[in-house]
């Protein structure tokens, strides 16, 4: 009798798993439990890097989140802190966020167009230098004339208008010789009055009224703040009239006058 070998079992040969090239090794000790297969390990390096990245990616995002969430409080605090920055802001359009009032200029448009305040300097040291050569010298005796020359004018177009044969002075004139006296005070000068009169009537009487009058004139500009040792009176007469005894009234009017002459001390 011979002996056959059996034909395999069908339902064994249809047993699938994986295949055998990858299972790389087997747990042998008998534990009653099924056997492990064990995976080829994955690259660790790879998955630490992939955790770095994830955190430096939500690292971002968080930043910039509160950079955009800051808003209007970031901006009350800052300006509580300092309420006269930023006093009148120029908003950017575009930006959305307001620029700062004190930045430097940095357009070119500007900065080339701008130029510099007449007797202005740039470097630090040489501002005593620029101011004494845009300080123009004055002529003293060229003050003085121009002083004089400008009061004369003035008694000229609103002269004291002396009675005929009086020293009197009308309170009319009262604001002009204070203003005149004002201006003499500022001067280092001394001062001196004339008097004159019209042709009518002998000359010792004019010359005697002509001194009453630049007297009254002289008294007048003391009391308002000339000084009392900077200032005489001189009587002329009719020695400088220019109109005769045939003129007009109002011409002979206007030979009765004062005039001032002024001379560095």
């Amino acid at each position: 009798m011979s002996s056959q070998v059996p034909p395999p079992d069908h339902k064994f040969s249809e047993i699938k798993g994986p295949p055998v090239d990858s299972i790389t090794s087997i747990d042998s000790k008998p534990s009653g439990k099924v056997p492990v297969v064990q995976r080829p390990d994955a690259d660790e390096g790879v998955i630490a890097w992939g955790y770095l990245a994830a955190v430096a990616v939500l690292f971002v995002c968080i930043i910039v989140f509160a950079s955009t969430c800051k808003g209007d409080d970031g901006q009350v605090t800052r300006q509580a802190e300092n309420p006269l920055e930023n006093a009148n802001p120029s908003p950017d359009p575009t930006s959305g966020f307001e620029l700062d009032s004190a930045s430097p200029n940095t357009d070119p448009t500007v900065a080339s167009t701008a130029a510099p305040a007449e007797g202005a300097t740039t470097s630090v040291g040489s501002s005593s230098s620029t101011a004494a050569s845009t300080t123009v010298a004055v002529d003293p005796a060229k003050a003085i004339e121009d002083a004089e020359e400008s009061i004369n004018s003035k008694l000229k177009a609103s002269p004291i208008q002396f009675a005929q044969a009086k020293a009197d002075i009308p309170e009319a004139s009262d604001a002009l010789l204070k203003e005149i006296a004002e201006s003499i005070a500022k001067l280092d000068v001394t001062v001196v009055v004339e008097g004159h009169t019209d042709v009518t009537g002998n000359a010792a009487a004019n010359d005697e009224i002509s001194e009453d009058r630049a007297k009254a004139v002289m008294a007048r500009l003391i009391r308002d703040g000339v000084a009392e040792a900077d200032i005489s009176a001189v009587g002329k007469g009719s020695d400088e009239a220019q109109f005769g005894k045939d003129a007009a009234k109002e011409d002979l009017e206007k030979d009765r006058k004062v005039e001032i002459e002024l001379k560095a001390k």
